[in-house]
């Protein structure tokens, strides 16, 4: 299930300033102008039917970089404020610094749950060099460019959605795990409590 009315930090790590501005149209679309309709509709005197209502979807907030190494600090800063990132974009080829490989692999060094796609346009990996590198992994899918804009905002719908998923997973499991906790140790001052008045 889709939770809507989420906001996503999605982060885009390529050397092509082009590239960043079309991942930022296609997930952060611009919306409709319902207030300009409607006054168009009093002006002109127009009534249209009312369009069907658009799903409401999540809100991605992007941010950009241009290396690997800025990559690195922004999702070190991310996890020191309590804002990890879902999502993020890497090319694979950023001269002169890291690429797209060695990127990720110091990025999920700090945060291994960010959801990873490898961007590239030219063969500088193979899928088994590039596995070998990263290890097998379900958080990390590979974007052929030129992109198609729908399979990219599937694409970030889907995993950002699976990211949420795990960090709930997670979140609930370090509850069940500090209440475990605490029930173990009533048990064992309870248990203490017995063995005094047993020795009494």
């Amino acid at each position: 299930m889709i939770n809507a009315s989420s906001t996503y930090r999605v982060l885009i790590v390529d050397d092509n300033e082009g590239i960043h501005d079309d991942f930022r149209t296609l997930l952060q679309p611009r919306r409709s102008t319902d207030e300009l309709d409607a006054l168009a509709a009093e002006v002109f005197g127009e009534v249209e039917a009312a369009p069907e209502p658009a799903p409401e979807l999540p809100t991605y907030r992007c941010d950009s970089v241009f290396q690997g190494a800025a990559a690195l600090e922004n999702v070190k800063d991310a996890v020191a404020n309590g804002e990890s990132y879902a999502l993020a974009f890497v090319d694979i080829r950023m001269p002169p610094g890291w690429d797209g490989v060695e990127t990720i692999l110091r990025m999920w060094a700090v945060d291994p749950n960010i959801q990873m796609v490898l961007c590239s346009a030219y063969s500088d990996y193979s899928w088994e060099e590039i596995v070998q590198k990263l290890g097998p992994s379900d958080k990390l899918l590979m974007l052929r460019k030129p992109f198609d804009a729908n399979s990219v905002k599937q694409m970030t719908l889907a995993i950002t959605s699976r990211w949420n998923r795990e960090r709930a997973t997670r979140r609930r499991l370090q509850e069940l795990e500090q209440k475990l906790e605490r029930c173990m140790k009533e048990l064992g001052e309870l248990r203490a409590q017995l063995l005094a008045k047993g020795a009494r």
